[in-house]
């Protein structure tokens, strides 16, 4: 079975970017992306954004590496 980030991993390869880069880019730990990246935890919408923008992946594109991608929204206080 195909995992389901390999489209995004196979850009940063393309890109020659380690997922420590990808994660210094978008203002986030290398823990962090890493559970994302394994799926043991959620994107937040922000996160999709700033890879898209460190990426240049145009908005038609997003689909062909995030649409596998669980997005949450931050938890907002009541």
């Amino acid at each position: 079975m195909k995992n389901k980030y390999e489209s995004l991993r196979s850009l940063l390869r393309e890109r020659y970017m380690k997922v420590e880069e990808m994660a210094a880019g978008i203002g986030r730990s290398v823990s962090y992306v890493s559970q994302r990246m394994s799926g043991a935890r959620q994107w937040e919408l922000s996160d999709i954004y700033a890879i898209m923008e460190l990426l240049e992946i145009p908005a038609y594109q997003m689909p062909a590496y995030l649409s596998l991608i669980h997005i949450s929204e931050p938890t907002r206080p009541y």
